[in-house]
């Protein structure tokens, strides 16, 4: 399954900076690993929106970077500060707090496996943690029971989005080499772009030339355009990169002729055999199109 991130309708103001957290925590901020929360007893009847609103609340003394349930996700901390919530300044100082539905449903568990494999694509393998490894105490509840189950999970998908890697990487006649080159001028891309909260779970902005009105990302498929990458191959990473997915930018400015060329479809055609079509028809725009190329590209590519 997949899910959904909302980055802004939730701010905790109970954080320490990464900056002061060598002061207030006797170490620098690192991450080294996950801790899994639950929202408390379901028999109290906790949901989402309640949960995300406490640990949002000023002068409470707690927080975490993300509350999760099925396919939904909420961030509250940017990973990259220290969130209260493991009861531990060890916990504090290198985990990220993970709060998951306490009804504990396959669907909770499996947006948990995907959010942890979507953390280690940024920050490398993470430990994970129950609460109780920090403090004394009931949370994280069922899950206490499902850690190493999800810890083979996340390893699980890891080794497939690595066969799918290199499958497409065969596709595109793409070296090892040139493969990692692309995912680091990709890196570098984003490091030099705006990030609101910080890290590269703040929404992606990157700046548009003075004086325009286009959206930051049709600046940036215009750069790639005009400049000397191979543009097919760099285009098709970046639409997964960055989630943009093509209506993202259609209406937001004009691509380039290059891109022009590249967007397009897998089309099976009249011998049963799938074959890229460059473009689209008008008809096709929107939402659809927008899922069409999230559904191939999902957990292609990881970094």
């Amino acid at each position: 399954m997949s899910y959904t991130l909302d980055e802004t309708t939730y701010n905790s103001p109970n954080f320490t900076p990464a900056a002061q957290v060598p002061v207030v925590f006797g170490g620098p901020r690192v991450i080294e690993g996950v801790t899994v929360h639950w929202w408390g007893d379901p028999a109290n009847n906790p949901s989402f929106e309640a949960t995300a609103n406490e640990l949002c609340k000023p002068g409470t003394g707690k927080s975490a970077h993300f509350v999760l349930e099925a396919g939904r996700v909420a961030c509250l901390v940017s990973p990259e500060n220290v969130a209260w919530h493991a009861g531990s300044a060890q916990g504090n100082r290198t985990t990220i707090g993970i709060e998951c539905n306490p009804r504990m449903t396959d669907k909770d568990l499996e947006t948990l496996v995907e959010v942890i494999g979507w953390l280690e694509s940024a920050y490398g393998s993470l430990k994970v943690y129950p609460h109780q490894h920090w403090s004394p105490t009931a949370c994280p509840g069922d899950y206490m029971h499902k850690i190493d189950w999800v810890i083979e999970q996340v390893n699980a998908h890891k080794e497939n989005n690595n066969a799918a890697r290199a499958a497409l990487r065969e596709e595109l006649s793409l070296t090892s080499k040139e493969y990692d080159d692309i995912i680091r001028e990709l890196r570098i891309i984003r490091k030099d772009t705006e990030i609101t909260r910080g890290g590269i779970f703040g929404t992606f902005s990157y700046t548009g030339e003075p004086g325009t009105q286009e959206r930051g990302v049709v600046q940036l498929l215009k750069a790639i355009d005009r400049n000397t990458w191979n543009t097919k191959k760099m285009v098709r990473v970046l639409f997964d990169q960055f989630k943009v997915g093509i209506p993202g930018v259609l209406g937001d400015g004009d691509f380039g002729p290059l891109l022009r060329k590249v967007y397009g479809r897998w089309v099976r055609n009249a011998k049963g055999k799938d074959e890229w079509v460059t473009g689209y028809p008008e008809a096709e725009v929107g939402k659809a199109r927008k899922d069409w190329w999230d559904k191939i590209t999902k957990n292609t590519y990881d970094f």
